[in-house]
Formats: C-alpha cells, structure tokens, sequence
C-alpha cells in the first residue's frame, strides 16, 4: 500500500478532529474527494472544515452537483474550478455532476490562478 496516501472514510467534520488528535498536520492533503449527504449546506460546512488540511494547490474534487439539493455550491466555490459533468451524467433527481478546484489562497492572490482557469463544461459538451 502507498505511504504516501492516506483513505478516511466519514464524516468530514469529526473526520477532521480525529485526524487533527492523531497529529495530522495542516496543509497535509493534496487530493480531497468530496461525496457527502448531498445537501448543500453539508457540502460547504465539509469544504470549510478541510481547508486548514489543504496543501498549496490541493486538488478538490465535488461529487453530484447536479442534484436538485447541491443548488449553489458550485457557484459559492473560489475560482479556478472547472466543471466536468459529463464524466458523471445524471439529473437533479438521481445526482451526477462533478467539479474540480485548485485551492490555495495564496496562490489565488498571485494571480497566477488564471493559468489553470478553464471554462464551465455544460453536461453533453
């Protein structure tokens, strides 16, 4: 198994407070899948709890956008991010959709954060 790649498997708020007790340090993750209840303000509170674990330039990955109950996420989400939803086709009723994002606050600042902008795929392009 890699050394180098930790899968915790939970809820991302507790998740989080085990991690931190075992010493797991800040800006530690690199890739951050995001599949939660599928409620937007669940999704959210999830991204925030992570962001002192993102390492600079963290991939974070969001899962069935599409669904009715994501409504906003998306939009409320720093740039640079691109949307990818025609690797997981699906409807508002049974999910689908999926987001890609590069975190770094810093990075942003710099304004390099325009390098890895890419456009809004719409689902079927």
């Amino acid at each position: 198994f890699c050394r180098n790649f930790v899968f915790w498997k939970g809820d991302s708020i507790t998740s989080i407070a085990d991690m931190k007790s075992l010493g797991f340090p800040d800006q530690a993750v690199n890739l951050l899948f995001i599949d939660t209840s599928h409620i937007a303000s669940q999704t959210l509170a999830e991204f925030e709890a992570w962001k002192p674990l993102l390492a600079p330039g963290a991939v974070v990955i969001f899962d069935d956008l599409l669904k009715t109950e994501m409504a906003g996420v998306w939009e409320s989400l720093p740039e640079p991010k691109v949307r990818l939803d025609f690797l997981h086709p699906g409807n508002p009723m049974d999910g689908g959709g999926f987001g890609v994002l590069i975190y770094n606050e810093v990075y942003k600042a710099t304004g390099y954060a325009d390098i890895v902008k890419a456009p809004d795929y719409e689902l079927g392009s």
